[in-house]
């Protein structure tokens, strides 16, 4: 299994292996390009099946973000909003 960290700068992502040689030299890099590191460290046989099971998690985490902003607009409806 190799282990893989995820990046986002507005609408791009990409990975490191956390274990190469060069990550820490190729984090630092991404980070001075204000990519930000995000979610968990992803365990994976191949960077396919990691891209697979990252955005699996993003879509997750925004459907959860929109039941919640639906909870409260309806928790909020009528009372003059948040």
């Amino acid at each position: 299994m190799t282990s893989f960290q995820f990046y986002k700068k507005d609408t791009t992502s990409t990975h490191l292996d956390v274990h190469s040689d060069s990550f820490a030299r190729e984090n630092a890099q991404l980070i001075e390009q204000e990519f930000e590191p995000i979610g968990d460290i992803i365990e994976a046989e191949n960077s396919q099946i990691a891209h697979e099971t990252f955005k699996s998690m993003c879509d997750h985490e925004l459907e959860n973000l929109a039941k919640s902003q639906l909870l409260v607009g309806v928790l909020t409806a009528g009372t003059g909003g948040v």
